[in-house]
């Protein structure tokens, strides 16, 4: 029987935290699914990590992706046998639930599904990451609005995913690849469907925190979708990237470049972001305040 799900994962020197993963794969209640590990040659115990799970069906692929991991999602997905492909990151994890709920939710109409994810920081729940159902047209809503489907969330129709060729392999998104993708789908019109519940957990790491270049990546992402629209509302979206890129100086506690973005983002005409941003600036100003008090202490 062939599988109904294909459980894509791709690794690189991350072998205790795809055990764990894996782990979370034993533990699924729907049981139809193929894993598709695909390795950038690890110099870690990657492959003895594998070969604890010879229960699962596992098929597990040494590629090398010069650093560019769409190269290694799409040499995955050509050799997925299962209807939908289902991402989950190495270092991520899932509920006992997750295919389950994700299969029930599926219907002859819908190309993507996602979910809600919670954050792991130092194994300590500490949040959720923020998502919404995608209003109508979609497109217009992950633009203006941002992406808000977490990667090991995703589960996606493959006969979808072939008709975009799957993920962006330029080296200038290399983090924002999936973004792309779904921006793709939404303008063919495809469906999502967002389930609310808290199927996985997104685990937060020094190696996982996003690069300096994350709003060149993102601008890339958008650039071919953005043409349609109007200049306000161009501005809009590269106000959002520009404070997205605040938000994650922020969480490395670069408060300095944060600092700089934010205030950026406050010669913009979009209130909401203004305001967000103004917020954060008063913030860091306290923050910065207090530290400086400590040392002088």
């Amino acid at each position: 029987m062939e599988p109904f799900f294909s459980v894509v994962i791709t690794t690189y020197d991350r072998a205790e935290f795809l055990e764990a993963a894996l782990e979370t794969l034993l533990t699924q209640s729907f049981k139809n699914f193929e894993v598709i590990i695909v390795d950038n040659f690890s110099k870690d115990n990657t492959s003895e990590v594998v070969d604890k799970f010879s229960s699962l069906d596992i098929k597990f692929f040494k590629f090398k992706n010069e650093g560019v991991i769409s190269l290694s999602r799409n040499f995955a997905l050509s050799k997925c046998m299962g209807q939908w492909i289902a991402f989950l990151d190495s270092d991520d994890l899932w509920t006992p639930n997750k295919l389950q709920k994700s299969y029930d939710a599926i219907n002859v109409q819908l190309s993507v599904i996602y979910h809600g994810m919670a954050l792991l920081k130092n194994n300590v729940l500490v949040g959720k990451i923020k998502t919404r159902t995608l209003s109508k047209p979609v497109l217009e809503n992950l633009l203006l609005k941002g992406n808000t489907i977490a990667f090991s969330s995703a589960v996606v129709r493959k006969s979808s995913l072939e008709m975009i060729q799957g993920f962006n392999c330029s080296k200038s998104m290399i983090n924002t690849a999936d973004f792309n993708a779904w921006l793709k789908l939404a303008k063919m019109e495809a469906c999502f469907a967002y389930l609310p519940d808290t199927l996985g957990i997104y685990r937060i790491h020094e190696n996982n925190l996003s690069s300096d270049e994350y709003l060149s990546q993102a601008i890339a992402a958008v650039e071919e979708f953005i043409k349609c629209l109007g200049l306000r509302e161009q501005s809009r979206i590269n106000s959002l990237l520009i404070y997205t890129q605040a938000m994650v100086y922020h969480s490395q506690e670069k408060y300095s470049l944060a600092r700089y973005y934010f205030k950026s983002v406050c010669l913009n005409d979009s209130f909401v972001l203004w305001f967000k941003s103004r917020a954060r600036l008063i913030h860091l100003f306290f923050r910065t305040q207090n530290r400086n008090c400590y040392f002088e202490e």
